[in-house]
């Protein structure tokens, strides 16, 4: 990870931090990483299983996308990349 990648990385790890809602924490992380792109590859997976932990250590379901939801949730991932700046 680049200085200035692993900056943003911790600055965002801050802001999620003050997020007290773990739900609310969990899916800002997978939308963060899954943004940033952190990861050399697997973003999307990585995120989601980071998402999933930080879920299931707060005493939560995992949240897992039924295939039949797959398409809303991939448009829904192109709305994310396109209004993220």
């Amino acid at each position: 990870m680049t200085d200035t990648l692993r900056a943003g990385y911790d600055r965002g790890l801050a802001c999620l931090s003050a997020i007290e809602d773990p739900v609310e924490r969990a899916v800002a992380y997978f939308c963060f990483g899954t943004r940033r792109q952190f990861y050399f590859d697997g973003n999307k997976r990585t995120s989601r299983l980071m998402m999933n932990g930080i879920l299931m250590s707060s005493g939560h379901d995992a949240i897992s996308i039924p295939f039949s939801r797959r398409l809303e949730f991939n448009l829904g991932l192109i709305v994310l990349y396109a209004d993220a700046s």
